[in-house]
C-alpha cells in the first residue's frame, strides 16, 4: 500500500522528488565544477602536507653534507614537483637574497616552515625574469609552473619547482563553493517544482472564479497531484449537480409561467363579457398588473433580467423636492 502511495502523483512525492533532485542537481553541478576548475578544486596545500613535507625535506638537507644534497633531492623528487640546492655562493642565492618575497607571485600562501626564521620567496613562471633567467626556465615550456625557494642557515636555498598546480582552495572555500552550488540547485529545482505544483490550483482558481459568474463553464480539466485531481473532480461534480439544478428550475419556471398565465387569459376572456365598463376597466387593470408580476418574477428566476440603467441626477434637487424646499 505503501508503495503504491510513493507511486501515485501526489504532493508529498513532489515535495520528496524536489528535495531529491537537488540533492542530485548539487551533486551534478560540484562535478562540472571540480571537473573544469581542476587542481582549484582539490585541497589546499596544507590539507595535502605539501607545508610538512616541504619542511621535513629542508630539515634533511640542512642535515646533509653539501656533497651530497643534490643526490638527496633528487631522491625526494617526483612527478609532481622536483627540488635543487643551490650553494650560497651561486649566482642564484645572490639573485634570491637580492629578490623580496614577492608576495604579488605568491602562489604557495600555505606552504610555510611554521616556527623557524627563513626567507621564503614564492613566485610562478609569470615571475621575475631574472629569476627564470638564473633558474634556466623557459616558461614557454611549462607556462603554469610554481616556485618556492626556502633559505637554509648557511645562507644556501632550496628551490621547489612544480610544473602544475595539484593543490587548490582551502576548506572554508571549498564549504562556501559548495553552499552556493547547493543554494542554486535547491532554487532551481524548488522554482520548476512550485510552479508545476502552483499551475493546476490557479487553473483551479480561475475554474471557480469563473463558476462564480457563469453556472453553465465547461468543466475544470483535472491535472495535478492526486489531492489537487480529488479536489477538482469534487468542484466538478459540484458544478454539474448545480447545472441540473439550474436546468429542473429553468423548467419549473416553464410550467409555473404555462399554469399562470392560462387563468388569467381567462380572466381577460370573461371580463370580455362584463356590461359594466368600469368593472371591466379594473378587472382588465388587475390582470395587466399580475401579467406583469408573474412576467418580472419569471425573467429574474430565468436570469433575464435587464440590469437597471445607471443615471446621474442632482441629489441636492432631490432632496428638495421631497422636503417641499425651493
Amino acid at each position: 500500500m505503501r508503495i503504491k502511495f510513493w507511486l501515485e502523483d501526489t504532493i508529498a512525492r513532489r515535495f520528496a522528488l524536489t528535495v531529491v533532485l537537488s540533492i542530485v542537481v548539487a551533486i551534478g553541478l560540484a562535478g562540472i565544477v571540480t571537473h573544469f576548475a581542476g587542481a582549484w578544486a582539490r585541497p589546499s596545500a596544507r590539507e595535502l602536507g605539501l607545508a610538512d613535507r616541504a619542511d621535513d625535506i629542508v630539515r634533511m638537507v640542512e642535515m646533509t653534507p653539501e656533497q651530497q644534497r643534490q643526490v638527496v633531492l633528487n631522491a625526494v623528487a617526483n612527478a609532481t614537483f622536483r627540488v635543487n640546492w643551490y650553494p650560497a655562493t651561486s649566482t642564484l642565492a645572490a639573485t634570491l637574497n637580492a629578490t623580496p618575497d614577492l608576495e604579488s607571485y605568491d602562489a604557495l600562501p600555505e606552504v610555510m616552515i611554521e616556527g623557524r626564521r627563513r626567507r621564503i620567496v614564492r613566485f610562478t613562471s609569470v615571475g621575475p625574469d631574472k629569476l627564470l633567467a638564473e633558474l634556466h626556465f623557459d616558461r614557454q615550456t611549462i607556462p603554469t609552473a610554481y616556485f618556492a625557494a626556502f633559505q637554509l642557515r648557511d645562507a644556501s636555498w632550496v628551490v621547489f619547482t612544480a610544473p602544475g598546480r595539484f593543490w587548490g582552495l582551502g576548506l572554508p572555500v571549498r564549504i562556501a563553493l559548495g553552499l552556493v552550488l547547493l543554494i542554486i540547485s535547491i532554487a532551481a529545482v524548488s522554482t520548476v517544482a512550485m510552479w508545476q505544483l502552483a499551475r493546476p490550483i490557479q487553473e483551479f482558481t480561475d475554474a471557480v472564479r469563473r463558476f462564480g459568474t457563469d453556472p453553465r463553464a465547461a468543466p475544470l480539466s483535472e491535472t495535478g497531484p492526486r489531492e489537487v485531481r480529488a479536489s477538482m473532480n469534487a468542484f466538478n461534480a459540484m458544478q454539474a449537480q448545480i447545472q441540473r439544478f439550474v436546468d429542473d428550475r429553468t423548467a419549473m419556471l416553464a410550467a409555473i409561467s404555462h399554469d399562470l398565465r392560462t387563468p388569467l387569459t381567462r380572466m381577460r376572456l370573461r371580463g370580455e363579457f362584463v356590461e359594466d365598463e368600469e368593472q371591466r376597466a379594473r378587472l382588465f387593470r388587475d390582470v395587466d398588473e399580475m401579467q406583469a408580476m408573474v412576467h418580472s418574477a419569471l425573467a429574474f428566476f430565468r436570469d433575464d433580467y435587464q440590469a437597471e440603467e445607471t443615471t446621474t441626477f442632482d441629489f441636492a434637487e432631490l432632496l428638495r423636492t421631497i422636503t417641499g424646499l425651493q
